[in-house]
């Protein structure tokens, strides 16, 4: 009876048994009724191939193509498919296949992750595909929120403990990675203070940039909850009554908590924030660190880490021009930076009668407040001299300038055998009621980040354009 069919490869009783079926084409085999197999042999003039081999794929697709501009039945098909009735069915079949834990186990096995990663990234990277699947989402929630009922249904919802506390963790988590740099300043300056805090703390169902406990060394009675906020954003009415609702929140439910604000704008004068903290926390100075000034390292260090002790310490609050960033090390603690960069003014190499490539522009130093040393400065200053003799022999001259609008008159370039090189004529700069200084380039980028002129941002947080003092210029010689 195996002539029957020469698929068959398996024998049978009659034509309702179940046979063996085998593919020629992927030698897959299936399991079905004999006699489904043989009106397949018939209808195929004696030739059977599985489902996947016999299908092919350009005809079938461009049939439905072609189905699909048919109105009447695509709009027959899309309805039957928003209809209840399908809802329900593959509501209760996807119920069914994920309560099944071997399903669900098989299903995770099947899924190829990387090849859907790719394809997600090829989709989402059309510009045109974003915006068609930003704007019909945008419709389609639109027309929900329309619905009385739905807009009752989702502000139930919300008002939930359980909807509270899921949106609290969300916001936790994505702002444990995504601190602002104002807020790394924060933190650095409390350690800097020794002080124990809790970096994005809830209470209830808010989060606070940051939340100090009373400790034996404060001279708090309460705790404190500090937030940062951006100028701009904060000025949103949307944030302003979301900020109100969170001081209202505290007052009344949490009377143990007092909540503290520091503005964007304040942390262009870095020692404003470090005096407002010493304030609200009740501390008179700084605590000075003893060390042996003859145990300071020196390496090359990132520009990343550069600008972020720079933005900590430094008055202009900016890394500025990167070059040779050389960090200065006690026990591998960051304690001050160096930074060589290219001259800004060309004109100076040209009179020194060099190329600019052969000059860099010591553009930063800085030296943490906490790690002071008599003689420090110049000693630091020394030490990269050598640095850059012994590491960078192509570099024949070096430039710096001291501005006496800062108090600095050069000293420790004297110290480390600089000479002086002439005066710069005074530049303007900026101080606001309380006489903290801000450089006018800094000023200019918060400016432009606010969308305000410089006038405008000047007028709005109080600063006042000042003439500052002289420069001066100093040079040493690499080729003396």
């Amino acid at each position: 009876m195996s002539n029957i069919s020469p698929y068959v490869i398996s024998s049978y009783l009659t034509t309702k048994d179940k046979v063996s079926i085998k593919c020629p084409k992927c030698n897959n085999i299936k399991i079905c009724v004999l006699s489904s197999h043989l009106q397949i042999l018939k209808k195929n003039n004696g030739k059977y191939l599985c489902h996947k081999c016999s299908i092919d794929r350009n005809k079938s697709s461009q049939m439905m193509l072609n189905k699909w501009k048919d109105k009447e039945y695509a709009n027959k098909i899309l309805a039957n498919l928003r209809s209840e009735k399908m809802k329900n069915i593959i509501v209760n079949k996807n119920k069914r296949c994920f309560s099944d834990n071997n399903w669900v186990s098989k299903w995770k096995k099947s899924i190829n992750r990387e090849l859907i990663s790719q394809k997600s990234k090829e989709m989402w990277s059309d510009s045109n595909f974003r915006k068609r699947i930003s704007r019909s989402f945008s419709i389609r929630c639109k027309k929900q929120w329309l619905d009385p009922e739905f807009r009752k249904k989702m502000i139930d919802y919300r008002n939930t403990d359980r909807y509270k506390s899921k949106m609290l963790d969300i916001r936790q988590q994505m702002a444990i990675s995504k601190s602002s740099k104002q807020q790394n300043i924060l933190y650095e300056l409390l350690d800097d203070l020794n002080v124990v805090y809790t970096k994005e703390a809830s209470i209830g169902y808010y989060l606070f940039d940051c939340l100090i406990n009373p400790q034996p060394k404060l001279s708090i009675n309460k705790s404190i909850l500090i937030e940062v906020n951006g100028d701009y954003w904060h000025s949103l009415p949307k944030s302003v009554r979301n900020d109100r609702s969170k001081s209202t929140y505290i007052n009344r439910y949490f009377p143990q908590y007092i909540i503290k604000y520091i503005w964007e704008h304040e942390f262009i004068a870095k020692d404003r924030v470090l005096n407002i903290l010493r304030y609200w926390l009740g501390l008179d100075k700084l605590a000075l660190i003893q060390f042996d000034i003859n145990q300071i390292s020196e390496r090359i260090i990132d520009s990343k880490d550069a600008e972020k002790f720079i933005g900590k310490y430094h008055y202009s609050g900016k890394l500025g021009r990167s070059g040779i960033n050389i960090g200065y090390f006690i026990n591998e603690i960051l304690i001050a930076v160096v930074i060589y960069s290219f001259p800004i003014r060309k004109e100076v190499c040209v009179r020194l009668g060099y190329n600019y490539n052969d000059v860099k522009e010591l553009s930063r130093f800085v030296i943490h407040p906490q790690y002071q040393h008599k003689n420090i400065g110049s000693f630091i200053i020394s030490k990269s001299i050598r640095y850059i003799k012994k590491f960078h022999n192509n570099i024949k001259c070096l430039v710096s300038f001291a501005d006496s609008t800062y108090n600095h008159i050069g000293t420790i370039y004297k110290a480390s055998n600089w000479k002086f090189d002439g005066i710069v004529e005074p530049d303007y700069w900026y101080v606001d009621k309380d006489g903290y200084i801000c450089h006018k380039k800094t000023l200019w980028d918060k400016s432009k980040e606010m969308r305000m002129t410089e006038n405008e941002y000047c007028a709005k947080y109080g600063y006042l354009k000042v003439w500052g003092g002289e420069k001066f210029r100093y040079v040493f010689d690499l080729c003396v």
